[in-house]
């Protein structure tokens, strides 16, 4: 779970979920920034995922409806388990 770099706080699942889009600190009220390691991780997860999506999409030849079903279900799951390996930091990082 992500720990808050100005006050080392831990955050909850509830909280890193509540806080995803706009990373304040709800302990110190401080802004967080997602680290650059953190952006890569879940930018190779959510990739690895949509490929893996349209794969079975053309393999299986899936309807729309069930696709975009499928979709919808790997996208709750993707943010649901983001806050796992979401790592914070003080200052906005490049991604190099």
């Amino acid at each position: 779970m992500p720990i808050c770099q100005n006050c080392k706080q831990s955050w909850t699942w509830l909280v890193t979920i509540k806080n995803m889009f706009r990373l304040k600190c709800p302990y110190c009220g401080e802004k967080q920034y997602q680290s650059a390691r953190s952006k890569r991780i879940a930018s190779f997860v959510n990739i690895g995922f949509l490929l893996i999506i349209f794969s079975i999409n053309i393999l299986l030849s899936l309807t729309v409806g069930i696709g975009f079903i499928l979709l919808l279900i790997v996208f709750i799951f993707l943010f649901g388990t983001m806050p796992f390996y979401m790592e914070l930091a003080n200052e906005e990082e490049f991604w190099w």
